[in-house]
């Protein structure tokens, strides 16, 4: 009986000792878990300035989306501060509005006689 309640005395010990060092390890898993959790908050705020600086950039370039990375840029996507239409031919040549051929005005004579010969 006695060998027994020496053998659960030094169990207990034993128990206590490595509760007091896996709290001791807790508590710095803890300071660690704090520590990349404030890390992660500047690197977030830093992302979060380096997005706002490249909206900027795309709001003085004229951009109307912002380009992801798996997104191609395409000539499209950038424009100028002009906004009249500009016509591409099958060349890709730019074709000013103004030389662009404009389709006569159909008139209202010509809809007429189009739908009577219909019928």
């Amino acid at each position: 009986m006695a060998q027994k309640q020496t053998a659960n005395r030094k169990e207990i010990q034993f128990l206590k000792q490595k509760m007091g060092e896996m709290s001791k390890s807790h508590s710095e898993l803890e300071k660690k878990v704090f520590e990349l959790q404030n890390l992660l908050a500047t690197h977030i705020e830093k992302i979060k300035e380096q997005d706002l600086k490249l909206g900027v950039v795309q709001h003085m370039v004229g951009m109307k989306t912002s380009i992801s990375p798996t997104m191609k840029v395409s000539a499209s996507t950038v424009t100028s501060d002009d906004t009249t239409p500009v016509a591409v031919t099958e060349n890709k040549q730019v074709v000013p509005p103004l030389l662009k051929k404009r389709r006569p005005v159909r008139r209202v004579n010509d809809r007429c006689r189009k739908r009577l010969k219909k019928d």
